[in-house]
């Protein structure tokens, strides 16, 4: 009787282990633009300067989200967990030091992207942004690991000043 279960239970993991595997194949078989395809949040983003120090522009927890759409659409916000509230309760109304607040506080774009699967790259065009200077641009970024449920990329050559981007997102679940 217990041969039997036992080998019950062989046919079980060998037919589990065979579905991993032929999930694990078609995922490795979805390209790039497919894998990143849907909304990721939980953005952690540290930059590293010239000089090697890091810094978080948005504080240890931010939070925020991104989403690609499969048709080739995206749209980011990420703020820091701290913004001040507004002493008026108006979001028109604030004072300078509310205003530098949000200033420093929040990145909001979106436009179009493409992915480039030969050299792991994501590629958007900022259509709108928070900080006026990237209307109309062009931004590459270069996908240093994609799984299932994080992505991560680095600003590809890197920035101005010599600033060097990584940021990591997680699924939405």
């Amino acid at each position: 009787m217990r041969l039997i279960r036992l080998a019950g239970w062989l046919v079980l993991l060998a037919g589990s282990m065979a579905l991993d595997s032929a999930d694990s194949v078609q995922a490795r078989q979805k390209s790039l633009k497919d894998r990143l395809v849907g909304a990721w949040d939980t953005p952690s983003t540290v930059i590293t300067r010239a000089d090697g120090t890091k810094f978080e522009p948005f504080g240890a927890h931010p939070v925020g989200m991104i989403i690609f759409a499969a048709d080739g659409h995206f749209a980011m916000v990420v703020t820091k967990s701290d913004l001040p509230k507004l002493a008026s309760n108006n979001r028109m109304i604030r004072t300078a030091d509310e205003s530098n607040a949000l200033a420093e506080g929040v990145r909001a774009l979106y436009g179009t992207y493409s992915v480039d699967e030969a050299k792991k790259t994501l590629n958007y065009h900022v259509v709108g942004s928070s900080f006026p200077n990237e209307n109309g641009k062009d931004e590459t970024r270069t996908i240093t690991m994609l799984t299932a449920n994080e992505v991560r990329w680095t600003n590809a050559g890197g920035a101005a000043g010599g600033l060097q981007v990584l940021a990591t997102w997680r699924r939405v679940k």
